[in-house]
């Protein structure tokens, strides 16, 4: 089951599992936890769970006293003031309560709760410890753009350890709702001289604690399994270096990279029909089967596999079967245009040849072919003949002193050259810089590499010798494309854990592990599965796989993400990406120039005035009360009173299980835009 599948399934068994006297119910959200659920629910499940309306609870509402009212809400104080206004409130707003927070209520907020007497009875109080957003089948963000800075600029020393225990409790949550309790190893990197060496070994130990403390305070958890214990990996981007930077030529990376894709799904594209062109606005997911089966292949098997299978579908479904087939990306965008019919395989098709067509223009334009060879030969240190390359410099310095090369490219290419020289001398980065025409902003960026352990300046006197890499990648399959040569380390981490021969030293564990622990017995297969490892025929991971989880600190890139399906596919375990956010090389470049700002630069959320909440402003005119997305005409019935509110809570609060947590992150986006605006 799909991890946005398993999140959707926890929100409706919460509507359906309440006790409720009225048929019909209200949703009231906040706008955190609203992010969460329009990521993973539609509207018509709503409508389903005989749901009237879906309301803010930060906005002034109508009063419903003949319905219940199911609050979806963030654990913070301003969330427990508007419920509180709610409940105390003489007008009585709902008949009754129930109160599911998306992750562990605290002991100051459930005080705060219990203290004033209520008009309303509160009929179930629950965590439902959800404070995650699963993007795809196997990945999850926290969409945390700003952990990356808050962790590695010195400036922002004082909330590190706010910003650990947050990540540890959103980590305690996926681990949860998933029902696992698992072996948590991490990248040991002391010798670092990053910014903040010890992360890692920070983050795990924290997230062992919150665990311990769920586990202790609910001796059922987890429960009995025919799944492996699990193991979760903490790394960050301190591990790999190069993946954030380097040009990946499979599909989703690509778009990503390349166009002007907005939060890794949005997409606005041209088409041209008989009459004009038409502005489209789509997003990218796992509904779209094109997408879903050709995202992690390489752009070169995309558009091969987009032409075998237009072709026929042209062929079975036009009248012109006499027509030569489509060769090129031009010719399927001119048969497409001269289709009748099919509004909705158009469409799709339309979608993945616009995007394959623009990305390979990029791919010309930038001279991505030359780029991707020098990129390749600093990533992996070897030519594609497998020799140590020795004329990086001289390939690199025409494509530099190009005034209509991309400024993005040449930093790019000169942090690599940076890496993979172990640093450069002074006088060396000065000349590149020249050559490039770097501002001093972009050279900012290519000096900060050294907040991530990355030597960047060599004094005259030191060695010349080449950064050694953390784990030894094996030789790439022969069938590789020359482009893609480069491995994304984690997953040798992986397939080295799995394979018995994952150091310890390197990646301890917070807790000894059994022997029998130590390792699961892997599935036979190859390690390298060649090109193309994804184009195989889909096949499910078993229900009683094995979960290993890699939570990259600090954001992770398309090319890993990819790594997880393609590990999972090839050893049979259900390997699930975990991260503080998704990342582009645009938005990596823009933190590296930021990590050396002082904090009032950075524009934490943290830092911002707190936003007004409607609901609790008072006002000599009455604002107008906010309405719901969507209203049902209902005749409401047998409606009756429950029991004291001050006794039903008096008691759940007593018997609760409450786990000390600190101050919730504000870094959520905090629009106003109604929940399921979209439809």
């Amino acid at each position: 089951m799909s991890l946005i599948e398993i999140l959707r399934k926890r929100f409706i068994s919460s509507i359906r599992n309440i006790r409720s006297n009225t048929t019909w119910k209200i949703v009231i959200v906040d706008n955190e936890s609203s992010t969460i659920i329009n990521n993973v629910m539609s509207l018509n499940d709503f409508l389903e769970e005989n749901v009237t309306s879906v309301e803010f609870v930060e906005q002034k509402r109508e009063p419903n006293p003949a319905l219940e009212a199911i609050y979806f809400v963030t654990p913070k104080m301003d969330t427990i003031k508007c419920i509180l206004h709610d409940i105390s409130n003489k007008e009585q707003m709902y008949i009754a309560v129930h109160l599911f927070f998306t992750s562990g209520l605290n002991n100051k907020l459930a005080k705060k709760l219990s203290e004033f007497s209520h008009v309303t009875p509160i009929k179930t109080i629950a965590e439902l410890y959800v404070d995650f957003y699963p993007l795809e089948s196997k990945i999850i963000s926290f969409s945390n753009s700003f952990s990356f800075l808050t962790l590695y600029n010195l400036s922002c020393a004082d909330l590190i350890q706010s910003e650990i225990s947050n990540i540890a409790k959103r980590l305690t949550s996926v681990c949860i709702t998933l029902e696992e309790y698992p072996i948590i190893r991490y990248y040991s990197h002391s010798s670092s001289k990053s910014s903040n060496p010890d992360l890692c070994s920070k983050i795990a130990n924290s997230l062992q604690d919150h665990l311990d403390n769920y586990k202790r305070l609910n001796t059922k958890f987890p429960p009995e399994s025919s799944r492996p214990r699990s193991v979760l990996f903490v790394v960050d981007r301190t591990f790999d270096v190069c993946a954030p930077i380097v040009h990946e030529f499979t599909y989703q990376a690509m778009v990503n990279d390349l166009l002007p894709i907005k939060n890794g799904k949005n997409y606005k594209y041209k088409i041209d029909n008989s009459e004009k062109t038409e502005t489209k606005d789509v997003v990218l997911e796992e509904s779209d089967s094109i997408w879903a089966e050709m995202r992690h292949l390489h752009i070169r098997d995309v558009i091969n596999k987009l032409m075998e299978e237009f072709n026929k579908f042209y062929i079975e479904n036009s009248n012109f079967t006499d027509q030569k087939k489509a060769t090129t990306v031009n010719d399927m965008k001119n048969m497409l245009y001269n289709l009748s019919g099919f509004k909705e395989k158009k469409s799709k098709y339309s979608l993945h040849i616009s995007m394959a067509h623009e990305c390979m223009k990029v791919f010309e334009d930038h001279k991505l072919s030359v780029v991707g060879i020098i990129e390749q030969n600093c990533a992996t240190g070897l030519t594609s003949t497998g020799k140590i390359p020795k004329t990086i410099l001289e390939e690199m310095i025409p494509l530099l002193d190009d005034s209509s090369f991309s400024k993005t490219n040449k930093i790019r290419l000169i942090l690599l050259y940076i890496i993979y020289n172990n640093g450069l001398f002074e006088g060396d980065l000065v000349k590149l810089s020249r050559h490039s025409n770097l501002s001093p902003k972009d050279i900012t960026v290519l000096r900060n590499l050294d907040c991530l352990g990355v030597r960047v300046i060599k004094q005259l006197n030191d060695s010349r010798s080449r950064r050694k890499p953390v784990l030894e990648t094996k030789n790439i399959n022969e069938d590789s494309y020359e482009l893609s040569r480069f491995v994304p380390l984690c997953k040798t981490l992986i397939e080295e854990y799995i394979n018995g021969n994952l150091s310890y030293t390197l990646f301890p564990s917070t807790k000894d592990i059994p022997i029998e622990l130590q390792n699961i017995n892997p599935v036979h297969g190859s390690l390298r599965t060649g090109k193309p490892a994804w184009a195989k025929k889909n096949t499910s991971i078993s229900e009683t796989a094995q979960r290993i989880f890699l939570f990259i600190v600090g954001g992770a890139t398309y090319s890993e993400s990819r790594v997880c399906y393609e590990l999972s596919k090839t050893h049979g375990r259900d390997v699930i990406l975990i991260t503080t956010n998704m990342l582009t090389t645009k938005k990596w470049l823009q933190n590296l120039s930021m990590l050396k700002l002082p904090r009032e630069l950075l524009g934490l959320p943290i830092d911002q005035p707190p936003l007004k909440i409607p609901l609790l402003q008072t006002h000599s005119k009455t604002e107008k009360n906010s309405k719901g997305i969507f209203k049902t005409s209902i005749n409401y019935s047998n409606c009756i009173n429950n029991e004291s509110s001050n006794d039903f809570i008096s008691k759940k609060l007593s018997d609760y299980n409450i786990n000390e947590t600190s101050k919730n992150s504000q870094k959520e986006k905090r629009d106003k835009k109604k929940i399921f605006g979209v439809f």
